[in-house]
């Protein structure tokens, strides 16, 4: 059956008397989490696990108090805790994708950080300079013109044996080719190289993958002199960097 429910039914009146303080100034500060006795326990259980791999995931409305909480928690814990170190990641130059990281000594990380900050402002200042130095500039020529000149001498040497063969090299958009040309020097056309009789166009096809081989020989002596110079080019940035650095420093 339903009845009327009274107004005074609808609430408890507290009065003032009945409280055991004057002002909240008179409360102290409630050290607990109330009503999660549960998730406090399985928080320090989970704290209590002294191995790597293990994750506490922590689930509650907003608002509650979970992170208050939470930070609370692991102030209190740290205090007995020993000082973990600082860990900086730095580039690895082998696997940009996987940076290396550095356990350094406790408070020792900011001061690797400013220390990394200052040599890359000087780097950015010196190494141009380093660069725009004569003798490098000159180590740097004569290597460029070493290679230039055994790249040509390579060509040349098979541009000769080509031309006592009745072919000459040409360079097209698709790379270099070997064409064989006539004795007036000019170059042997499709219309008339198909006309060659079979024993002479036999002779021609043999020799043209003769010196088609030479000159894939010669590319590929070619690019593997140029990945030398790319490494004796670096290695003299290094050393002549070094050794300005070694300069300033004896200064």
């Amino acid at each position: 059956m339903l009845s009327k429910v009274k107004k005074d039914e609808l609430y408890s009146c507290c009065k003032p008397s009945e409280l055991p303080f004057n002002t909240t100034a008179d409360i102290s500060f409630l050290e607990e989490t109330i009503g999660q006795q549960r998730a406090l326990k399985a928080l320090d259980f989970g704290l209590g696990i002294n191995s790597h791999g293990f994750n506490i995931y922590i689930l509650g409305e907003s608002g509650t108090g979970k992170l208050t909480t939470i930070k609370k928690i692991l102030e209190e814990k740290s205090k007995k805790e020993p000082v973990p170190n600082d860990c900086c990641y730095v580039y690895n130059f082998k696997n940009s994708d996987a940076p290396q990281a550095l356990n350094l000594k406790p408070g020792t990380g900011l001061d690797f950080q400013k220390d990394m900050d200052e040599m890359i402002t000087l780097l950015r200042q010196e190494i141009p300079k380093t660069f725009e130095s004569k003798e490098y500039e000159k180590q740097k020529a004569k290597i460029l013109e070493d290679f230039q000149n055994k790249q040509k001498k390579q060509f040349e040497d098979l541009e000769t044996l080509a031309k006592e063969k009745d072919f000459t090299l040409r360079k097209t958009v698709s790379g270099l080719v070997l064409v064989p040309v006539k004795k007036t020097g000019e170059t042997l056309s499709e219309e008339e190289y198909e006309d060659l009789e079979p024993k002479v166009k036999k002779k021609v096809e043999m020799i043209g993958k003769e010196l088609q081989e030479k000159l894939d020989d010669v590319i590929r002596i070619v690019r593997e002199e140029e990945k030398k110079i790319k490494d004796i080019m670096k290695e003299l940035e290094q050393n002549d960097f070094q050794q300005k650095q070694y300069i300033q420093h004896s200064q």
